[in-house]
């Protein structure tokens, strides 16, 4: 694509702010990283794989969503199923998006009737930095961290910038972020605007999203809210039929083209989002709220074999989200010893209503179902530090009921670094991870193509993990794992 990029900011410098009691350093040169331990580490310590996309990297790229982004990073494949806003999902070591979480400032993204995270609908306007961490790390974050934890990070100080491009197919996306510190009150706004025809008919997209960060410092308080929105109607063209029509189905044929399944097929998409946080030395206290409403109407023609009648049917489906969770965190130093221990509470609620019109018979078939699940949660774990090994050993406990079944799960994990030489280090690890049947596997209602089984089971991973990691002219790192 061709693009014209016009930027304007004043841009600064970010540090990352330690946790004042426990005295971290401040570190100028080495990336810092926090998801894989929620303690900041600089990222050659830990003994995990990790990846961090910073924000000069993210500037460099012509992104029309974070799918782009991730994908770049070259730590996890990115599948997308159209152009601007198709569903865009991660894939990490070979296993299914749902089985990989992504978060967002710490708030959980994950559909709770598909397990997975779409990533069209995140422009990427804001992002400071993101960690992805490879392999289970359920010990911290429980169910679907089972190949690993996507964690994407907004700005934190103000930032004031422009961004309009213009490319091909008539596609223009434009972003802004503007902030501005008032003693210790720190607000930031960021928007963006993202349109295009599409490469192939009804492929078009129209979305705009808007969000706010305050943050406001009252001596060791510190009090945060973040909240926004986003809006986008997409067409669904459906795969490019085949090229011999007598190849083609009746919907291809009569709702289609020769480079489309359908010219009607569409889904419209509405989400707010709302996070909070009050922090007291090392103590966190935060909460979360997803409200989401989507909807998608599709066309079909089949053939009714009693009558040998071609029927026209259109359905609208409309699917209702509301999560929301609570989690209180602390962090304490014991002797060589960083204790982190938390317990957290998540309710997920879906509702879903499809209606089937016959076009050709007048008559209408209303569906409607919902579920829903809580799950609690406490975890422990220990950073230790001795010399030239630092381990670090953690354990989750979580408990989730739906509305006829539940299990309880016991998360552990274990990894150690060990620096040999300098500039050098050992890694191994070995951890369990898992994953929680999403509401659609478990109470889809019976249609021709599929049905829920209620009394589904967690998916279990267990994973074992060695490599060794090398930093060389104090600007590049280089590691190897099996």
């Amino acid at each position: 694509m061709f693009s014209l990029m016009l930027i304007w900011g004043l841009m600064t410098m970010d540090t990352l702010a330690s946790i004042d009691s426990l005295q971290y350093p401040i570190y100028e040169m080495d990336e810092i990283v926090v998801t894989a331990t929620r303690t900041p580490r600089l990222q050659k310590e830990i003994s995990l794989p990790i990846t961090v996309i910073t924000e000069e990297e993210i500037k460099g790229i012509n992104l029309k969503d974070i799918g782009d982004i991730i994908g770049y990073g070259l730590s996890a494949k990115i599948e997308k199923y159209g152009g601007m806003g198709a569903v865009s999902s991660i894939f990490m070591r070979g296993l299914y998006s749902a089985h990989t979480m992504v978060l967002i400032d710490g708030r959980p993204v994950n559909s709770p009737s598909l397990g997975g995270a779409d990533l069209s609908w995140i422009s990427g306007v804001g992002i400071e930095r993101i960690e992805i961490v490879r392999g289970p790390i359920s010990s911290l974050y429980g169910a679907n961290a089972l190949a690993g934890v996507v964690n994407i990070i907004t700005h934190s100080k103000p930032k004031n910038n422009v961004s309009l491009s213009y490319g091909n197919w008539n596609t223009f996306i434009s972003s802004m972020e503007s902030g501005k510190s008032f003693g210790n009150l720190t607000s930031i706004v960021t928007g963006a605007y993202r349109k295009s025809d599409g490469e192939r008919d009804n492929s078009a997209h129209n979305s705009k999203e808007l969000s706010g960060k305050v943050k406001y410092k009252l001596g060791v308080w510190n009090f945060n809210l973040h909240t926004g929105f986003y809006q986008g109607e997409t067409g669904m063209p459906g795969v490019k039929p085949a090229s011999d029509t007598m190849e083609r189905n009746l919907s291809q044929k009569r709702l289609g083209n020769n480079e489309v399944s359908s010219l009607y097929d569409n889904s419209k998409d509405n989400r707010f989002f709302s996070t909070a946080g009050v922090n007291f030395h090392n103590l966190k206290l935060s909460g979360f709220l997803n409200n989401w409403e989507d909807d998608a109407h599709r066309e079909w023609i089949d053939l009714n074999w009693v009558t040998f009648q071609e029927e026209r049917h259109n359905a609208n489906d409309n699917h209702k989200t509301k999560s929301y969770g609570i989690e209180l965190v602390d962090t304490r130093k014991l002797w060589n010893n960083l204790i982190t221990y938390g317990a957290s509470f998540n309710k997920d609620i879906f509702e879903a209503t499809s209606i089937d019109s016959n076009l050709t018979t007048d008559s209408c078939l209303r569906t409607p179902w919902d579920a829903d699940r809580e799950t609690k949660a406490i975890y422990l774990q220990d950073e230790i530090e001795i010399r030239k090994v630092r381990a670090t050993l953690g354990i989750r406990w979580d408990s989730t009921s739906y509305d006829t079944s539940g299990f309880a799960q016991i998360s552990p994990k274990t990894s150690i670094a060990w620096k040999f030489i300098e500039g050098s280090k050992l890694i191994a690890s070995y951890g369990k991870g898992f994953r929680t049947p999403s509401l659609n596997d478990l109470y889809w209602p019976s249609d021709p193509f599929a049905e829920g089984n209620p009394n589904l089971k967690p998916e279990k991973s267990e994973s074992y993990e060695v490599g060794i990691d090398r930093v060389f002219f104090k600007k590049i790192f280089a590691g190897i794992s099996l």
